[in-house]
């Protein structure tokens, strides 16, 4: 059992929703939207995703979770739709069981300054963020365990090969995640230093070719 605000909370009652694997099918990694999830054009273009994108940043800081898990799972669970909910209840980006909802709202109320409505994007964000921290917490940091832990409940002896390969895609995307974000801020860092370097070198040309300043009034006298 998972305790929040002094109640007994089951991780196997709170699992997300929207892709609930039926018997037999495994979870299947998704670490990037369709282009049809998110509107026309390309999946990484659309407006709605750079939105998504800077949300789950601001969230993750804020609730203590890195921002590339999140992503991890909300595209798991929701492949970034911010408005589906499922068969089952469950609601939004992070696929969180009405019951999970109640748990962390007041919580959730308290980091956002107000009171939380579970189908907007940001509250949803705030939501799972927090319940995934407590799973982390739990599993001292350890991804996999954590999503493991999640999917099929505390008794990890009952954890069956769909728990366990929910664990694994979610840790699997959260590296694919968090390697494009290096390499993302490695370019951002390299393409600084170039213009950088480019600014210095214009700099240093400028003053060769208009040579030293000249003081004429001093060389008349």
């Amino acid at each position: 059992m998972l305790t929040r605000l002094g109640t007994p909370l089951t991780l196997g009652i709170l699992l997300f929703g929207a892709h609930a694997p039926r018997a037999g099918e495994l979870p299947v990694p998704t670490c990037l939207p369709r282009p049809d999830d998110m509107g026309a054009g390309q999946a990484h273009e659309s407006p709605l995703l750079r939105r998504l994108a800077t949300k789950m940043n601001a969230v993750g800081r804020e609730v203590g979770v890195a921002p590339a898990l999140l992503q991890a799972v909300v595209m798991q669970e929701s492949s970034g739709r911010p408005h589906v909910v499922s068969e089952t209840g469950a609601i939004g980006l992070t696929q969180l069981m009405p019951v999970a909802i109640r748990q962390y709202a007041p919580e959730a109320a308290q980091v956002l300054g107000r009171p939380v409505r579970a189908t907007r994007m940001h509250d949803n964000l705030v939501l799972g963020a927090l319940y995934y921290r407590d799973a982390l917490r739990q599993t001292h940091g350890n991804v996999e365990a954590a999503a493991r832990l999640y999917h099929g409940g505390p008794n990890v002896a009952l954890h069956g090969p769909r728990t366990l390969a929910y664990g694994k895609a979610v840790a699997v995307c959260y590296r694919q995640i968090a390697a494009s974000a290096r390499r993302a801020a490695n370019a951002r860092r390299a393409a600084g230093w170039e213009k950088a370097r480019r600014a210095a070198f214009a700099a240093v040309g400028e003053h060769e070719v208009s040579g030293p300043a000249v003081d004429h009034a001093a060389h008349a006298s």
